[in-house]
């Protein structure tokens, strides 16, 4: 089994907000990686991330909670454009402001998912 169908397989089987946490765990790792990264490295590193917050934004229910969907929402799309100005430019401190964002929404998440397995 090659690598895509492998994470597409264990992808299926994680419960929604696992696969929420371990997508923007991904997300911020890859744009650290950013620095010192080759033109070739960059591209692909930024397309991984785009791809991620697509799935992230699409991903978002509404009847869930609207407000904090929405602002979900307008972080995720700041995000996607921010991050193809910063593939234009390979300015590293649009990147670094993303990543930042994100990591903010993956502490977010962080204490909403791990909190209730740390009372039971």
């Amino acid at each position: 089994m090659n690598g895509i169908a492998r994470y597409r397989q264990v992808r299926a089987q994680m419960p929604p907000e696992q696969l929420v946490l371990a997508l923007l765990r991904e997300s911020v790792s890859t744009l650290g990686r950013l620095h010192g990264a080759t033109p070739t490295q960059w591209a692909g590193h930024l397309h991984r991330v785009r791809a991620i917050v697509i799935e992230l934004r699409a991903a978002l229910d509404p009847q869930v909670d609207t407000e904090l969907v929405g602002r979900l929402d307008s972080l995720y799309g700041w995000s996607l454009q921010t991050l193809i100005e910063a593939g234009r430019t390979r300015d590293l401190s649009k990147t670094d402001a993303v990543r930042g964002v994100l990591g903010t929404v993956l502490e977010g998440w962080l204490a909403v998912v791990e909190q209730p397995l740390a009372a039971k």
